[in-house]
């Protein structure tokens, strides 16, 4: 069937498990390799020994983890394939129905929008790295964690990745870059390919965008900016340190600031509290006022005690008690005379 049907779907359809389904534990492989000292040290592995031990261990990860890694490629070449064919599709001109059935709009099951692909390889990945963590001892994690710490050891010279060898950084490190870039097309999978005879109109969906774009020697990717992608983006922290950007560091301390502000102004200046309030200079008045000679004025200045004045109303909604003080507390506190003689007789002798 060619690959403009919607019918037809390579692979078997997986549906999504229930809170009353209870999913098997994922088979955890013994590994076959030791981590290497350098690993367990938290240094870098520079020594050619050192380089071959720490192949040789992430190999023993890799088949640890082949089902999840195999399912992971698979969900990322389907998702790269429909993107590409839905590009392919609008470019060439196949059909508008197949360019919608393959767009964003198109229906989410298999064989319809890429950004259903998107999901499946988001839920694979995010299952590849929660397998990981399941690793006894924590050594696939750690290796991960070397990786974070030293990624020129999976670069060549010319800053290529794949010099470890390593499948499961290898599939993150995917996941992470289309997450970061959003830009899916071009990619290296093959387009528009027949689901039965296996064959495609274009080897590569890199070398058809370079087709379609010949003035460019490097024809710019197509960024699909969606939300969508941000599920990939989260995967990098498993093996990239957070960036600390200058302009980051600068919105911070503003906001921290403005905070800062609000909060002195919210807790340090007079505010209305069960009625009470602060003490306020009385307003500025201009009225129109008539005096006893007839004399007339449209905007006179209102002085204080004047009918005028709207002030001269306010008066304490709270008015406390007087304090009144009787004079037998005074004696009570006074020493009688008898008590001042023995005090004069004392002090005298």
């Amino acid at each position: 069937m060619a690959a403009g049907s919607l019918s037809h779907w390579p692979g078997p359809v997986t549906t999504s498990s229930t809170s009353f389904a209870t999913c098997p534990a994922p088979h955890i492989q013994a590994l076959d390799a030791q981590a290497p000292a350098c690993l367990e040290g938290g240094r870098e592995c520079e020594s050619l020994p050192e380089r071959a031990e720490l192949k040789a261990f992430a190999r023993s990860i890799d088949q640890s983890l082949k089902d999840a890694l195999e399912t992971t490629k698979e969900a990322r070449k389907r998702f790269e394939r429909r993107v590409c064919d839905y590009r392919y599709a609008e470019i060439e001109d196949k059909g508008q129905v197949l360019a919608d059935a393959y767009g964003p709009n198109g229906p989410m099951k298999p064989g319809g929008s890429y950004l259903y692909e998107l999901r499946r390889w988001v839920d694979a990945v995010q299952e590849l790295n929660h397998e990981c963590s399941l690793r006894q001892g924590d050594v696939c994690v750690n290796l991960l964690s070397y990786l974070r710490n030293y990624p020129q050891t999976d670069q060549d010279a010319n800053g290529g990745h794949g010099v470890l060898g390593s499948k499961l950084y290898n599939e993150i490190r995917l996941a992470c870059e289309v997450g970061k870039k959003r830009a899916p097309v071009p990619n290296d999978s093959p387009v528009w390919c027949d689901n039965k005879t296996k064959l495609c109109e274009r080897t590569s969906c890199r070398h058809w965008w370079h087709e379609v774009h010949p003035l460019k020697a490097q024809p710019h990717p197509w960024v699909d900016d969606r939300i969508e992608y941000d599920q990939l983006k989260n995967i990098c922290t498993a093996i990239e340190r957070p960036q600390i950007i200058s302009a980051d560091l600068d919105r911070y301390q503003k906001t921290a600031e403005a905070g800062a502000l609000h909060l002195r102004e919210e807790f340090c200046t007079p505010k209305w509290i069960d009625g009470y309030c602060e003490a306020k200079v009385a307003p500025r008045l201009h009225a129109k006022c008539t005096l006893e000679n007839g004399q007339y004025c449209k905007k006179g200045l209102v002085h204080g005690g004047s009918d005028a004045d709207i002030t001269q109303e306010w008066s304490d909604a709270f008015k406390e008690p007087a304090v009144q003080v009787s004079q037998m507390a005074f004696w009570l506190q006074s020493p009688t005379r008898a008590e001042q003689k023995k005090t004069s007789l004392a002090s005298f002798l």
